[in-house]
C-alpha cells in the first residue's frame, strides 16, 4: 500500500478539518460571548442599584441640612445625656 511518487492526496479532508476547528472555535466564542454579555447585564444592574441608593442618600442629607437650618439642631443633640455613672465622665 505504498503511494507512487506522482500520486497527489485531495484537499476535501483538509478542508474539512479546518472547518470543524473553526465550527467549534466559533461555538465556543459564541458561549463566551454570551457569558461576558450577561456579567455585564449583572454589573449594569448592581451599578444602576448603586447609583440610585447613593442618589437617596445624597437627598436625605440635603432634607436633612434643610431642616437643620429652618428649625436648628435637634435638642437631644444640643444637650448630651447626663447619666450619675463615674465611668462615663
Amino acid at each position: 500500500m505504498f503511494l507512487s511518487p506522482g500520486t497527489r492526496f485531495s484537499d476535501e479532508p483538509k478542508k474539512d478539518a479546518i472547518s470543524g476547528m473553526t465550527a467549534n472555535a466559533g461555538k465556543k466564542q459564541s458561549e463566551t460571548e454570551k457569558q461576558l454579555r450577561k456579567k455585564v447585564s449583572v454589573l449594569k444592574k448592581d451599578l444602576n442599584r448603586k447609583e440610585k441608593a447613593l442618589a437617596e442618600t445624597a437627598a436625605l442629607l440635603v432634607l436633612k441640612k434643610k431642616a437643620q437650618a429652618i428649625w436648628g439642631e435637634p435638642e437631644e443633640d444640643r444637650y448630651p445625656l447626663k447619666t450619675n455613672n463615674r465611668f462615663c465622665n
